[in-house]
């Protein structure tokens, strides 16, 4: 695999898989024209030299597209229908379809919609607001409709940023150097469940199991390449019925399309062969929870290591067991006080930036755990993250690095699940790590697994345990003034509102588990 990972399956969290996602600098394949998967063909240099990229490279439909009602009309011809897509605040899905006769309006104007749509579960007022369509993102459906995503602005064209996806192109302008450089590959778990809520086989992990299943995945995965979203691969997981889609690396924008697409194609061709698909992070009581793995590079790192070196940073290269610094370290180490060069000073760099993401980690969990379901797949075993540490080689991390296909160093994060709102999860993570790479943050020591095995005590000691709960991990959010100033405040306020309705509703929810649990006493 490009990315390593686990190789063996829990009871508690599936593993990460040996196909894991690799890197979007290699293999460029031809497309569809309006592809949204490959930077390389979008934006010739990108990938060398992140500055060459157009206005528009980090999601801006309006930059990226001068004169798009002349130029992409003629890639509607044949649709009868067009559903615009958005996302709302707690990452669902929703749209609403216009017929041919209004495409050529659409492209020049937008369509005006009932904004508060956004609000998702927690709804109020209405709102008039304005999808625009990126016709980047067009993905047919069958001959006559296609899907497209939009961004959401007011009537006189000014961002809406009560839009997620409209909130990440914010981050993507005031974060722009980590942002151009920013590359991410994916891997989504989920569950497919029968018509009676059973899982739809009883395969383990990685087993060669043909059926419903294997199917569902397949079609998916061949929808998401015609669309130019590169795989690496899908496989069955550790649960029964479970399975794992490898997305390749993208940025920022690209990479938060890319995962609302895979659940959507995932669940249409689910659908279609009478099965349904959940992306709940922990949906079948004993059996493994399902992640959302987020490996993470930067293509270039010069503007970063222009620098000296601390003694922290000269131990980060030398490694976890340098003592001494200023003698070389235990692995040749460079002195405190040299000047960072051009090679070798990737793994400095990915350190930085698992600092950035660990001091945010609590604050974090509310974008990457958003759901009462995130906190029954944490805390809950070896692979399943419980505290803010990191390491080379640890289950029960919630950072990892690892190494990109290219051998260069790679950041995963592993306290994400499914059910994220992927705009936001990205948006997070781009504003920690830039925090992170401006303040050269340390990491401190990674905590490596025993090969005896898991030892969870040593994780439940660490300082710095992750939220237990959706309410403690709203809080933390709320307390993270790095995190929330980058986002619109209305934003953060619907949040948190729906989340803690959400845990408040969990918290009132009498079961039969209950009721047997008092006749037992």
């Amino acid at each position: 695999m490009n990315e390593p990972a686990d190789s063996s399956p829990d009871t508690q969290e599936a593993g990460s898989g040996a196909a894991g996602p690799g890197d979007a600098t290699t293999d460029p394949r031809e497309r569809h024209p309006g592809a949204m998967g490959d930077p390389d063909a979008r934006d010739p240099g990108a990938m060398d030299d992140p500055d060459a990229r157009d206005p528009g490279a980090m999601g801006d439909p309006d930059a990226r597209h001068p004169g798009a009602t002349r130029t992409h009309l003629g890639e509607l011809g044949g649709l009868s229908w067009l559903r615009l897509c958005f996302v709302d605040i707690f990452g669902t899905l929703r749209s609403v379809q216009i017929p041919s006769s209004r495409f050529e309006d659409a492209l020049q104007r937008g369509v005006i919609f009932d904004g508060s749509a956004l609000e998702g579960r927690i709804r109020l007022l209405e709102a008039d607001r304005v999808l625009r369509p990126d016709l980047r993102t067009l993905a047919p459906l069958d001959e006559t409709t296609a899907r497209v995503l939009c961004s959401v602005t007011k009537e006189d064209g000014e961002p809406w940023l009560l839009d997620p996806r409209s909130a990440l192109q914010e981050i993507c302008r005031s974060h722009e150097d980590v942002a151009l450089a920013w590359r991410g590959a994916v891997e989504i778990e989920w569950y497919l469940v029968d018509e009676s809520l059973d899982p739809i086989d009883r395969g383990g992990y990685f087993s060669d199991l043909e059926g419903k299943g294997r199917a569902i995945a397949m079609e998916a995965a061949e929808s998401l390449e015609r669309l130019g979203i590169r795989v690496a691969g899908i496989h069955h997981e550790g649960g029964p019925g479970q399975y794992e889609i490898d997305l390749m690396a993208l940025p920022p924008m690209e990479v938060a399309d890319a995962i609302t697409y895979a659940k959507a194609l995932v669940a249409d061709s689910a659908i279609c062969h009478g099965a349904r698909a959940t992306f709940v992070a922990r949906p079948l009581a004993g059996q493994p929870g399902s992640g959302m793995h987020i490996h993470q590079h930067l293509s270039r790192i010069s503007r970063w290591v222009s620098g000296p070196l601390s003694e922290s940073d000269g131990k980060a290269v030398a490694g976890p067991d340098a003592d001494n610094v200023a003698g070389g370290g235990a692995s040749g180490g460079r002195h405190p006080g040299e000047l960072l060069g051009s090679e070798g000073d990737a793994e400095v760099v990915s350190r930085w930036m698992i600092g950035g993401i660990l001091r945010h980690a609590r604050g974090l969990s509310a974008l990457a755990a958003p759901s009462v379901s995130s906190y029954r797949r944490l805390h809950s075993g070896p692979e399943a993250p419980g505290a803010a540490v990191w390491a080379h080689m640890n289950r029960a991390a919630l950072v990892r690095m690892t190494n990109t296909e290219l051998g260069t160093p790679s950041v995963e994060y592993r306290g994400a699940d499914p059910s994220a709102n992927p705009y936001l999860l990205i948006g997070g993570l781009l504003v920690a790590i830039d925090d992170g790479l401006s303040e050269r943050a340390s990491p401190g020591r990674p905590l490596e697994e025993e090969p005896a095995g898991f030892d969870p005590a040593a994780v439940e000691s660490a300082p710095r345990d992750l939220p237990r709960s959706l309410d403690a991990a709203t809080q933390a959010l709320l307390e993270d003034e790095v995190l929330v100033d980058a986002f619109d405040g209305r934003l953060i306020g619907r949040l948190v509102d729906g989340q803690r309705a959400e845990a408040d509703a969990a918290g009132a929810n009498v079961t039969r588990a209950d009721l047997l649990s008092s006749l037992d006493s």
